[in-house]
């Protein structure tokens, strides 16, 4: 993700590409189920008490997104995170209870879900 702090210390290429973030909950999970919108999803997830632990994988804008970065503009949740190594083994901590959500780029989220409900 482009923002000014980082400009200092990379050399961006011109954008061509744009990734949305998701939030990947379990299927049990309806806590989203009436959101139509981002803003709606957002407004849930600032809703959201510290007893709520969102999985994200380190370094990223989903970690960014949930701890705030003043550089990038967001403000945090009071939600805790917790960091991965990478999507696919914060969506086991998902699966396995251990965290309540996930936030990812949506191109890894689906291809991440799509192996995961073919061996369910």
């Amino acid at each position: 993700t482009v923002s000014p702090t980082r400009e200092e210390y990379v050399q961006f290429s011109d954008s061509y590409y744009n990734a949305s973030q998701v939030v990947v909950a379990r299927g049990d999970d309806t806590t989203f189920d009436s959101c139509t919108t981002a803003e709606e999803v957002e407004e849930v997830l600032k809703g959201l008490g510290s007893d709520v632990t969102i999985g994200c994988q380190t370094g990223t804008t989903g970690q960014f997104y949930v701890d705030g970065d003043e550089g990038l503009g967001f403000e945090g949740l009071t939600a805790q995170s917790r960091g991965y190594q990478n999507a696919s083994l914060a969506m086991q901590d998902l699966i396995n209870g251990n965290i309540n959500y996930v936030i990812v780029d949506i191109a890894p989220a689906e291809k991440i879900t799509e192996a995961i409900n073919a061996v369910a």
